[in-house]
C-alpha cells in the first residue's frame, strides 16, 4: 500500500526466555515472539524456522498487514536511511562487540557494564540507536530471505554478534550459513501494509 516497509526497530525477542530471565533459547519455536526492548533475544533458530517465525507474527498479533523475515534489500535500504544521521554506520562499531565497553541493563533488570575484551549476550535495545532503531551491529547475526552463493553456508547472514570484533562484522556485514541452530543467531522482522 505505502510501497515500502517498516523494519523491527528491534532484534526479535523471545517473550518466554525474557520471563524466564534467559538470554540464550534451546530452539524451541514454539516460543512468542516479541519486538520491543529489553527482550532475550530469539536465538537458537535455524533459518527455515526464523521465515516461518517471522511470517506468523502477524497473525498471531492480529494484524492485517505481512510480516516476513527481514530481506538484504530491507537491511541495505535501512543501512541507507540510518547512514543519512550518522555517516558511517554500517562501517564501525555500532553494537555489541567483543571490544566495545559500554553500560547496559540486564535481563533480570540490574545495571552492568561491559568490559572489552568481553563476549556478553544483552538483551534488546540496549545498543546505542539510530533513528530509533537498535542492534543492527552486534548482538546476534540475523538471519535474512537471501541466498548466498556457497555450497557450506547457501543463506546471508547479516550485522555481527557478541563474540565477533566489530572491524569483523560490522553492521552493513553480509556472511553466509548453514541452516543450523546457534546462540549467535537471530533475525528481525519486516512489517507490510
Amino acid at each position: 500500500t505505502y510501497k515500502g516497509f517498516y523494519i523491527g526497530r528491534y532484534e526479535a525477542g523471545d517473550k518466554e526466555s525474557t520471563e524466564a530471565k534467559k538470554l540464550s533459547g534451546s530452539n524451541d519455536v514454539t516460543k512468542t515472539v516479541t519486538i520491543k526492548a529489553n527482550q532475550a533475544p530469539y536465538n537458537y533458530v535455524t533459518r527455515t524456522q526464523a521465515v516461518s517465525l517471522a511470517e506468523g507474527f502477524a497473525t498471531k498479533q492480529g494484524y492485517k498487514a505481512k510480516t516476513k523475515l527481514v530481506s538484504s534489500y530491507a537491511w541495505d535500504t535501512t543501512i541507507a536511511f540510518l547512514q543519512k544521521v550518522n555517516s558511517d554506520y554500517g562501517e564501525r562499531s555500532e553494537g555489541n562487540y567483543r571490544e566495545i565497553a559500554f553500560s547496559y541493563t540486564d535481563i533480570t533488570g540490574a545495571s552492568q557494564t561491559k568490559s572489552s575484551s568481553s563476549s556478553v549476550l544483552i538483551p534488546t535495545g540496549q545498543t546505542t540507536p539510530v533513528c530509533n532503531i537498535y542492534d543492527m551491529g552486534g548482538n546476534v547475526f540475523e538471519l535474512t530471505n537471501e541466498s548466498y552463493s556457497n555450497t557450506i553456508g547457501p543463506y546471508a547472514i547479516r550485522g555481527g554478534h557478541y563474540y565477533n570484533n566489530y572491524a569483523n562484522a560490522p553492521a552493513g556485514n553480509r556472511s553466509y550459513d548453514s541452516d543450523a541452530a546457534n546462540v549467535n543467531y537471530g533475525f528481525r522482522l519486516t512489517l507490510f501494509m
